[in-house]
């Protein structure tokens, strides 16, 4: 259905993915859930502290891949950070 060039979007598509694993970790910690995709969840595995920083890590480390990559404009950059936000 849809046809596109990978290359040209996989610097975007890791964000979301980074922005929603992110968001899966904290879930799990709210909802005190015991495992994620059939294996023990971060929480369980490293504490509910360090659980927590990795998924606030990976809400804004996206934002470091938009910052340092060299191929995209000010503008593109600016357009991206919108739509993060």
């Amino acid at each position: 259905m849809f046809e596109f060039e990978f290359e040209k979007v996989k610097d975007v598509a890791i964000i979301a993915e980074l922005i929603h694993n992110g968001s899966l970790i904290v879930d799990d910690i709210e909802d005190g859930s015991d495992l994620r995709r059939e294996k023990p969840c971060i929480h369980k595995m490293f504490g509910v502290d360090i659980a927590i920083n990795a998924g606030n890590a990976m809400y804004f480390l996206p934002m470091l891949l938009i910052r340092n990559n060299l191929k995209y404009s000010t503008k593109i950059k600016n357009e991206l950070y919108k739509v993060f936000f």
